[in-house]
C-alpha cells in the first residue's frame, strides 16, 4: 500500500474513476455500439427530461463509484489497508443483520456461526498492531 500513503486521495480516486470510465466506454463501444445506438434510436424518451435514465446514471457514477471510492481510499489511508478491508468485507454480515431487523429474514445456525467467526476476525484485525508507516528517504519508500 506504499502508493496509497504517498499519493493524495483525490489523485488516486480521479485516476481510478477516469480509467474505469474510459475502459467501460471503450468496451461498450467495441462490443455493443450497434445495439446501443439502435436502443436509443428506438427509445428517444429515455434521454428526455421525464426519464429516470440520466438521474440513475448520475447516481451510479457520482455516488456509487466516485464518493464510495473516495471514502474507501480515505479509510485505507487513515487506518491501513488490512483493517480497512476487514471492515469493508463486513458488508454481507451487515446486510444480513439489516435484513433480519427490517425485513424479518431469519438467520440460521450456519449464518450465526459465520457471523460470529467474522466478528471474531474483525476483533483480531482491530486489536492488531497498526500498519507500519511509509517514509520516503532519498526517493525510495521505506517502512519505518
Amino acid at each position: 500500500f506504499k502508493w496509497g500513503k504517498l499519493i493524495p486521495r483525490t489523485q488516486l480516486v480521479t485516476t481510478k474513476i477516469g480509467t474505469q470510465a474510459l475502459l467501460s466506454m471503450s468496451l461498450c463501444g467495441a462490443l455493443a455500439w450497434d445495439e446501443s445506438a439502435e436502443f436509443f434510436a428506438n427509445n428517444p424518451d429515455l434521454l428526455a427530461g421525464g426519464s429516470l435514465l440520466v438521474p440513475v446514471v448520475l447516481w451510479t457514477g457520482l455516488i456509487v463509484n466516485a464518493l464510495a471510492t473516495f471514502l474507501q481510499v480515505g479509510g485505507m489511508q487513515a487506518i491501513g489497508p488490512t483493517r480497512a478491508q476487514t471492515i469493508f468485507a463486513s458488508q454481507p454480515l451487515m446486510s444480513a443483520i439489516l435484513s433480519f431487523i427490517f425485513l424479518g429474514e431469519t438467520i440460521g445456525i450456519q449464518g450465526a456461526a459465520g457471523g460470529s467467526a467474522f466478528l471474531f476476525a474483525l476483533y483480531l484485525a482491530i486489536t492488531s498492531p497498526k500498519d507500519e508507516e511509509a517514509t520516503v528517504i532519498d526517493g525510495e519508500v521505506c517502512i519505518v
